[in-house]
């Protein structure tokens, strides 16, 4: 009998094993959660962005304010100022865009634009918005950390929950289905 007891004192402090998949769900979606926030308040300013267009490519330079040493996420939008639902990112872009150590001054994107558009865009009041947001290496390390803690943490209460049946509390298993008709 003493071991029973023990084991349902066990119980009061572990998770269920139907109960855990929704909590690590939960868990693995405020990590992301918060690393999405995080690098949006990791923002840094991008400043003198201009644009020249050149044998079918457009270079477009741009300073970015922040420690050279970190990475950023550097991203590249097509806006037009008479039209503001039209938002294009292009496609064929290289240079110092996407992810990277780009702070600095005079940095540049290359964007081939007849690959894009190989007939043209008609306008000239297009611009550009060049975005830079400081990418945070150590959540990606403790996003895993917790889910591999919360993994160990299930195995655990599978084990001492589902190893030990107590055939003798009807609380402890689910009836049985009802018959068919």
């Amino acid at each position: 009998m003493e071991g029973k007891i023990v084991m349902k004192s066990i119980n009061k402090f572990f998770i269920s094993p139907v109960k855990f998949p929704l909590m690590l769900i939960l868990i693995t979606v405020q990590a992301v959660f918060s690393q999405s926030v995080s690098n949006k308040s990791g923002e840094d300013n991008v400043e003198n962005v201009h644009y020249t267009v050149s044998n079918g490519k457009i270079l477009v330079s741009y300073d970015l304010l922040g420690n050279s040493d970190k990475l950023y996420n550097v991203s590249l939008t097509l806006r037009k100022a008479t039209n503001k639902s039209f938002v294009y990112i292009p496609k064929t872009v290289s240079g110092d865009i996407g992810e990277g150590h780009f702070a600095g001054k005079d940095k540049g994107i290359i964007w081939e634009i007849k690959n894009d558009f190989p007939d043209g865009i008609s306008g000239d009041d297009f611009y550009f918005i060049v975005q830079a947001a400081k990418v945070e290496e150590d959540t990606n390390i403790l996003m895993w950390t917790g889910i591999g803690i919360a993994a160990v943490a299930a195995a655990v209460t599978y084990l001492i929950t589902g190893s030990t049946k107590d055939t003798n509390n009807p609380k402890s298993s689910f009836p049985p289905p009802p018959g068919r008709p």
